[in-house]
């Protein structure tokens, strides 16, 4: 229940505070007296309705309603150039747009069914048999009901549809595969083609190795031609070398015999130097004779 509220600047009030007797349900005052004003303010808070800030009191900047429960909860509705907020018990709202937060929400509970003002038709006395259906649905939240219903039927006549597209689609393939029962045979004879182009590969694989084998070998007879070719330009060749090769040594020989023969040279004439020497030194010894046979020098 409501115990206080609280408005500031809101219409033409620039405070005003209303203590609500228990069981209150009616506002009454004299004309003009801003019965009007405060429902509305209390609308404000409870419904975030009317929008905007066209309600703010002229000459003012900001808007308040405060409306504190029995239960001890304290709820603020406020709004200001640089602000629009609700507040329950400190805690904040913002960026709550044309709605009420649902924590509000859920601790008023009431609805715009709740609330009527002056000039409101008496209650129920003037609606249609379906309006005061509509409006009692809405009390005891019946509309659940017709919400569940309504939201079975739809999805009951969605599944229909969808079960209706399925069958067709499935007629459909079904007509599909039948038209479609050739692919078996195909795949079958596809695996066979594989294979066989498979072997067909291997073989094509095994005849360029053997290509290639076969050109090595040619390459090789070619090359073994052009060596026996070359052997026989180059036995004559050969043939020289070894007569070269023999002349090489009888040089070696002529010309170790020559040195020998240098070096005997040599040693005769270093022999010859001796005996000279040896004569002449006999010469001077003996001066007329030998002295070995006695034979004249002269």
């Amino acid at each position: 229940m409501f115990e206080k509220l609280i408005v500031q600047n809101f219409q033409n009030i620039t405070k005003t505070e209303i203590l609500f007797a228990p069981d209150c349900t009616t506002l009454v005052g004299r004309t003009d007296a801003g019965k009007t004003a405060r429902l509305r303010a209390l609308n404000w808070l409870m419904f975030n309705e009317p929008a905007g800030t066209s309600f703010i009191r002229q000459g003012q900047e900001d808007c308040r309603v405060i409306l504190y429960l029995d239960n001890g909860h304290k709820i603020t509705r406020e709004v200001g150039p640089h602000h629009n907020v609700y507040r329950l018990d400190g805690k904040v709202f913002k960026a709550f747009g044309r709605n009420v937060p649902d924590d509000i929400v859920q601790l008023l509970n009431v609805g715009p069914v709740n609330v009527q003002d002056q000039i409101s038709l008496p209650y129920f006395f003037c609606l249609s048999p379906g309006q005061v259906s509509k409006e009692l649905n809405g009390v005891i939240n019946l509309s659940v009901i017709d919400r569940t219903i309504t939201a079975s039927a739809t999805e009951t006549r969605r599944a229909r549809g969808q079960v209706e597209f399925t069958t067709t689609r499935l007629e459909k393939t079904r007509a599909e595969c039948n038209e479609l029962s050739w692919v078996k045979n195909a795949d079958a004879e596809l695996k066979q083609i594989e294979n066989l182009y498979t072997r067909i590969e291997e073989k094509r694989s095994k005849i360029s190795s053997t290509q290639s084998a076969v050109e090595d070998v040619s390459r090789c007879r070619r090359r073994l031609q052009t060596l026996s070719q070359a052997k026989l330009d180059v036995l004559p060749l050969i043939e020289q070398g070894v007569e070269i090769i023999k002349r090489r040594d009888l040089v070696k020989l002529v010309r170790s015999l020559v040195n020998s023969c240098t070096q005997s040279r040599q040693r005769c004439q270093e022999m010859l130097g001796a005996v000279v020497k040896v004569e002449k030194e006999l010469h001077e010894l003996s001066q007329e004779a030998c002295p070995l046979c006695g034979r004249s020098w002269k």
